[in-house]
């Protein structure tokens, strides 16, 4: 799921709060589970996009509860959206292959 960003850019890159010629980018993941159930909105990134996307942020969530992960995938969207900051859920059954997916 994409969320689109926002026509307001953010005035400040964080890496160089002088440079003002481009907009903050942020991607929101959503973590695989390691089982399967049935899925559910990420309510809380969708909350959290939905603030950024007002402040001026571009903002992606990418859910991989409902579309199919990958080293790959997540590889590309860097490459491409290259984020300022990159989020992730994380939930007591991901331990153990949290490491392997970051």
């Amino acid at each position: 799921m994409m969320v689109p960003w926002s026509h307001r850019p953010h005035p400040i890159h964080p890496a160089n709060p002088y440079q003002e010629d481009r907009h903050m980018k942020v991607l929101l993941i959503n973590a695989p589970f390691p089982f399967e159930e049935s899925p559910t909105p990420p309510f809380g990134l969708v909350s959290l996009a939905g603030y950024l996307l007002r402040e001026g942020i571009e903002v992606i969530i990418e859910d991989y509860i409902v579309q199919p992960y990958s080293r790959e995938r997540v590889k590309k969207v860097l490459r491409e959206f290259r984020p300022d900051v990159v989020g992730a859920t994380a939930v007591t059954m991901n331990v153990k292959k949290g490491p392997v997916h970051t």
